[in-house]
């Protein structure tokens, strides 16, 4: 994983890894609680559950295509979702969410998933939390396999099957690292369910 490899000013990243979103980000001066972290994750995969005002405002997240050769299996570009910290210029955490949905084993199969937002770019809102001081990205799962799919494409009923999940990783991951500032980061929080 590409990130892994990168420094910040003081030569050193601390990532974490997470088989669900229970965690606590940790930083110098600030503790984020586990329930904060954990909504904010939560609400960005599922904001039609959003229900504890308490956390304050929220706003949509920003959606951002990735380039060639990252592709859901459909053939549709690759996007994943972005919430910017609150206070950008300072905040050096990150938490990156790979959300699950189960596998499909057969060209048939995944051509079925294909049809559905398991398998294309057509997603509902995603949304963020205004005032959490962390980066968060969330990663669609639209390949089948764990974002770990590298078999390049397949015809199959006049369709062409994308089978791209590691590449949708690897790009967004170096997106994130040439554009959003992952390079500065401090703490890495990698997160997610089932097959993400």
């Amino acid at each position: 994983m590409p990130f892994l490899h990168s420094k910040n000013q003081q030569g050193t990243m601390k990532c974490f890894y997470f088989a669900s979103a229970i965690s606590v980000l940790l930083h110098a001066s600030h503790v984020y609680t586990l329930s904060n972290l954990a909504n904010a994750l939560h609400m960005i995969h599922n904001p039609e559950l959003y229900r504890d005002r308490s956390l304050g405002t929220i706003s949509p997240a920003t959606p951002i295509t990735v380039s060639f050769p990252a592709k859901c299996l459909d053939g549709s570009s690759y996007k994943y979702y972005y919430c910017e910290a609150a206070n950008t210029a300072h905040s050096t955490e990150w938490a990156i969410m790979l959300p699950g949905g189960g596998w499909c084993f057969t060209n048939e199969e995944c051509y079925k998933r294909s049809q559905s937002s398991l398998g294309n770019s057509q997603r509902t809102n995603h949304y963020c939390l205004d005032n959490l001081n962390t980066h968060i990205v969330y990663l669609p799962y639209c390949d089948g396999a764990s974002f770990g799919g590298e078999r390049g494409t397949v015809s199959l009923k006049g369709h062409t099957l994308h089978y791209s999940g590691k590449a949708n990783f690897d790009t967004t991951i170096t997106h994130l690292l040439d554009n959003k500032g992952l390079r500065n980061a401090e703490t890495v929080v990698l997160t997610g369910s089932s097959a993400g």
